[in-house]
C-alpha cells in the first residue's frame, strides 16, 4: 500500500496476459478496468519482466506506454533487488521493504512519458531483454530438473516433505549467490530464518506448484512468472491468468503464505 496526497492505494500487480487483453480490447475492457481502478484507490503494478514480454511486440509496448498517461502505474523492483533487500536487512526486524522502483504519475506531458518509455528502448536493456529471451528454454530447463530433488509422488501433498524441501532449496540458492552471508550464519551456529526472504520463498513455492505437479507442460513463459512471484509478498493484489491464479491458491490453502494477498479476476471488473 501507498499513500498519496493523505489517500492510501492498494498496489496490484497484473499480469503480461491481462495487460495485452486490456490493449487489445481497450473499448471492452480499459473502459471498465481504468475507471474501477481509480474508484477503488488500485494503482496499476509491473514488473521490468512484464516490460521485456511486451517489448517483443511493439504496437503492445507503444499502446502500453501511453496507458501510463491516463493512471498512475508503479514499476515494481526486480527479483534481485528485492533478494538483497531482504539481505541487507536480515538483522532488522523494524525494516519494511518498499516494492516500488519507479512511479509513473499521470497527466503528465509528452517528454514524461518518452522519458519512461527510453529507458527500455536503450541498446543495452534491448539487448539484456533478448538475451533473457534466449536463454529462457536453458533456465526453463534447469528449473524443471529441479523436479528430480523433489519429494516421492506418493507424499508430496504432506505439508512437512513440501516445507523440508523448501528450505533445502532455499539454503542452497542463499549458499550460491550470498554465500559469505550463509557461511557467516553457519560459523555464529545461527539457524537461517527462512521466512525473512520472502522474495525468495514466493519464488521458490511457485517453482514447486508449478512444475511439479506437471498438470501441464512447461513452457517458456513460465520463467519469467516464477521471476515476477517475487514480488507477491510485497503487494496487496494481484490480477493473473487462471494458471497462476491456481498455483496462488494452493499455496496460500496449504502454507498459510499471501495469506492476505487479493487476487482478482476480470469477472470482478466485467459483469
Amino acid at each position: 500500500m501507498i499513500e498519496l496526497g493523505g489517500l492510501y492505494y492498494k498496489l496490484c500487480l497484473v499480469d503480461t496476459c491481462i495487460i495485452s487483453e486490456l490493449l487489445k480490447f481497450k473499448e471492452e475492457l480499459g473502459s471498465f478496468i481504468v475507471p474501477k481502478f481509480l474508484q477503488e484507490q488500485r494503482l496499476f503494478c509491473y514488473s521490468i519482466k512484464n516490460i521485456e514480454e511486451m517489448e517483443i511486440c511493439k504496437d503492445i509496448f507503444e499502446e502500453f506506454i501511453s496507458y501510463t498517461s491516463i493512471m498512475p502505474t508503479i514499476l515494481l523492483k526486480t527479483d534481485e533487488m528485492l533478494l538483497d533487500e531482504e539481505i541487507n536487512n536480515y538483522e532488522n526486524d523494524n525494516y519494511k521493504i518498499d516494492p516500488i522502483l519507479i512511479f509513473v504519475n499521470m497527466l503528465k506531458g509528452a517528454d514524461y512519458y518518452k522519458e519512461f518509455k527510453d529507458i527500455f528502448t536503450q541498446n543495452i536493456i534491448s539487448e539484456n531483454f533478448k538475451r533473457n529471451r534466449d536463454l529462457k528454454p536453458f533456465v526453463l530447463n534447469a528449473m524443471v530438473k529441479k523436479s528430480n530433488s523433489y519429494p516421492s509422488e506418493n507424499i508430496f501433498l504432506e505439508k512437512r516433505y513440501i516445507n523440508n524441501w523448501l528450505t533445502s532449496e532455499m539454503h542452497n540458492i542463499l549458499f550460491g549467490i550470498y554465500k559469505e552471508f550463509v557461511d557467516n550464519k553457519i560459523k555464529l551456529r545461527e539457524p537461517l530464518n527462512y521466512d525473512k526472504f520472502l522474495s525468495l520463498k514466493s519464488m521458490t513455492l511457485i517453482r514447486f506448484y508449478k512444475f511439479y505437479l506437471k498438470h501441464r507442460k512447461p513452457k517458456p513463459s513460465d520463467v519469467n512468472d516464477v521471476y515476477i512471484s517475487s514480488a507477491f509478498p510485497y503487494v496487496d493484489s494481484v490480477f493473473l491468468e487462471k494458471d497462476m491464479t491456481n498455483q496462488i491458491l494452493q499455496i496460500k490453502n496449504k502454507h498459510n503464505f499471501y495469506k492476505e494477498l487479493e487476487i482478482l479476476k476480470l469477472s470482478d471488473f466485467v459483469s
